[in-house]
């Protein structure tokens, strides 16, 4: 895995908020819906104001929550004894794969269970008897198909991976390729591990994200590693770039990162 460390070169501020408050907002926005623009013409700053909250399309509310269906209404995966559950769900064209803290399942969109197993069954060859937590479930649009991501942790503390999982091909009850990538950024940071795993998919690469603690729980830096997509499918070995150290723009410490 390449390394690389990267730091902000300028600090950018930008202005958030409005001048108006809410209620003014909200007035300005109802009257603004209302009123039809061939009304009596107003000055050139109301004009201005108004004009930029009329809505282009006009339709009934009403109309429109109507028009809403709830297409199946089943349940979701049973209780693993796990706290917190960390309930995930991610949908693609004709599959719902549904994950907690200890298991997956995938539905079919009449909400009829398809597969149900737990990540132990998943990444059982990565690595002996490994914590596993905080997982998370992607529907790769680009590639047309699934990704998994969980933190491991071995029983001793000091080692901790990403494992992570992708779909052969678009069905979720299909084979599977896995990988299990150290989380650590460099070799020589021991006893560090993962937590609040971030995971997503672009056409460009897929993104993992993590709070880094050390075995004492306390907080380490934000890691972000991005992964090149050219192995994914194939199930060869991945590579890509490691960011750590991560830091916002006031030179605090990054936390909670999200792809």
């Amino acid at each position: 895995m390449a390394r690389r460390q990267v730091g902000l070169k300028q600090i950018r501020q930008i202005p958030l908020g409005m001048s108006e408050s809410s209620a003014e907002w909200m007035r300005i926005k109802e009257r603004a819906i209302s009123s039809p623009t061939s009304q009596e013409p107003a000055s050139e700053d109301k004009r201005g104001l108004e004009a930029g909250q009329q809505d282009r399309h006009h339709f009934e509310r009403r109309s429109l929550v109507s028009g809403l269906r709830l297409r199946a209404d089943f349940a979701g995966l049973d209780d693993t004894s796990f706290a917190p559950p960390d309930c995930q769900l991610a949908i693609g064209p004709a599959h719902l794969l549904a994950a907690v803290n200890g298991a997956w399942a995938v539905f079919d969109k009449s909400g009829r269970q398809l597969l149900r197993r737990t990540f132990e069954d998943l990444f059982e060859n990565l690595a002996e008897h490994p914590l596993l937590y905080r997982p998370r479930v992607v529907y790769d649009a680009h590639r047309g198909g699934w990704l998994i991501g969980i933190c491991a942790v071995s029983l001793d503390l000091k080692h901790s991976w990403f494992f992570l999982a992708a779909s052969a091909g678009p069905d979720p009850t299909g084979d599977w390729w896995i990988w299990a990538l150290d989380a650590r950024s460099d070799a020589s940071m021991g006893g560090f591990r993962p937590d609040a795993l971030g995971l997503a998919a672009d056409a460009a690469g897929i993104y993992l994200t993590a709070n880094m603690f050390t075995a004492h729980g306390e907080f380490a830096y934000a890691q972000l590693r991005v992964l090149t997509r050219k192995d994914l499918g194939s199930g060869g070995v991945l590579h890509g770039w490691d960011f750590w150290q991560i830091r916002n723009p006031d030179g605090t410490p990054a936390f909670g990162l999200q792809p």
